[in-house]
C-alpha cells in the first residue's frame, strides 16, 4: 500500500534565495527523488530527507 502526502514548500522557497529557480514550473518539473529519499534539482539544489519531513502534510 502506498502512502500519500503533499509537500508544502512555499515557506522554504520564499525564505531561501538558493531555491529561486524552483518557482519556475518548467524547472520544478525537473526535480527528482534521490536514492536516499531527498529531492534534487538539475542545478545542484537539494532538500534532505530529514528536512522534507518539516514540509509534509499527511493525507
Amino acid at each position: 500500500m502506498e502512502e500519500a502526502f503533499e509537500l508544502y514548500l512555499t515557506s522554504l522557497l520564499n525564505s531561501r534565495d538558493v531555491f529561486w529557480r524552483l518557482k519556475a514550473f518548467r524547472y520544478f518539473r525537473q526535480v527528482a527523488i534521490d536514492p536516499l529519499g531527498g529531492l534534487y534539482c538539475p542545478e545542484g539544489e537539494d532538500i534532505s530527507p530529514t528536512k522534507i519531513l518539516d514540509y509534509i502534510e499527511q493525507n
